[in-house]
């Protein structure tokens, strides 16, 4: 700042005022100030957008067109970060203090400022600005490295799906909102078929590529409203409020369709993805107790059934999906385009989709 001249707008229709802002200035005697003077307020936001840097600006808060703290406001608002110290009369000191809490770094009174005083206010206005402005970035940092560490905690690195953690915490949530509301919750569980001997037959590699290939199936077919996360290992989990049983089925029946028409490439060829999945829902906080258990106990009958099935939790026991799914014309299960099928069994690999099932026709 001591290698050149600090830039200083005056922004002053009273030329008196300016002349002994000018005389001040000069009376430092060393040639650190140079001084631009605007006799209005659009003409000293005219020379803070198109002129020479201003490093900055002396304000009065009584030009033509404009008084007081909206003075100040608009320069705020059209000067970028440039320091401010107002400029008032004697009778104007309260104003002074309040423009002070609203942005302008000082002020002087008019009449009672010599050339040291002036010359020591700009210095330090300009200096508490530049600190001003390294705590907010620093603030920026803090802000986006916490935000860094929170997106960590509750992120599943390898699919970029919420994680485990994550899960728990919304859906506590979500069972406290039924307590207070009511209303439906749901949960989709999904475990990839036959995943261990991918991983010993292809690799863990290959592993990877399928796990985030069934969540990017699930992320593009889940709704907005839908929470999807990686439970743990090959299992993934779809929580949907608001959802009956039967929406929820058809939802999972939707997602086992979508991750089997679209198969993975090997050197070999296509390779079809399967899952298995179950669905529970419940109606009231007393269920929601148990909708954990009952999801797993569905997706476990899916397993036993043959895999690559969809299978809903009944009080009666796990049952098919097309036994449920049309109790139901509203939501998910109201899309003819994935009405789900009688059979709660699909082969590995449809017509349409001419793919191997992976792990299909090689050992473990």
């Amino acid at each position: 700042m001591d290698a050149k001249k600090i830039q200083v707008l005056l922004v002053e229709d009273n030329p008196g005022d300016a002349r002994l802002i000018q005389e001040a200035l000069a009376e430092r005697g060393d040639g650190a100030f140079r001084l631009h003077w605007a006799k209005t307020l659009a003409e000293g936001i005219r020379r803070l957008l198109t002129g020479p840097d201003v490093d900055l600006v002396l304000l009065d808060l009584s030009l033509p067109g404009t008084r007081g703290l909206d003075t100040l406001a608009r320069l705020l608002d059209q000067g970028a970060d440039v320091p401010v110290i107002v400029l008032t009369g004697l009778d104007d000191e309260a104003l002074a203090v309040e423009a002070v809490r609203r942005g302008a770094q000082d002020y002087l009174v008019k009449g009672q400022t010599s050339g040291p005083l002036l010359a020591r206010a700009i210095r330090y206005a300009i200096e508490r600005k530049e600190a001003q402005a390294e705590l907010a970035a620093a603030n920026a940092r803090l802000a986006e490295a916490n935000r860094r560490l929170a997106e960590l905690a509750t992120t599943d690195d390898l699919t970029g799906l919420w994680n485990r953690r994550h899960f728990f915490e919304v859906f506590e949530h979500e069972t406290r909102r039924l307590a207070r509301t009511g209303g439906d919750l749901a949960l989709v569980m999904l475990d990839v078929d036959h995943f261990k001997r991918v991983n010993d037959t292809w690799g863990h590699p290959f592993g990877d590529r399928v796990l985030a290939h069934v969540a990017a199936v699930l992320r593009r077919e889940a709704r907005e409203v839908d929470l999807v996360a990686r439970f743990g290992g090959e299992e993934f989990v779809v929580l949907m409020p608001g959802t009956t049983l039967a929406q929820a089925a058809t939802a999972g029946e939707r997602f086992r369709r979508a991750i089997e028409a679209a198969p993975l490439r090997r050197d070999d060829g296509p390779a079809s993805v399967t899952v298995s999945v179950g669905v529970a829902a419940c109606a009231s906080p007393g269920e929601a107790a148990h909708l954990l258990r009952h999801v797993d106990e569905a997706l476990y009958a899916a397993k036993r059934a043959g895999r690559n099935c969809t299978m809903p939790w009944t009080p009666e026991g796990p049952a098919c999906v097309g036994e449920v799914a049309g109790a139901t014309t509203q939501g998910p299960a109201s899309d003819p385009a994935h009405a789900p099928p009688a059979s709660c069994i699909t082969p590995g690999a449809s017509a349409s989709t001419p793919a191997a099932p992976l792990g299909a026709g090689r050992p473990p």
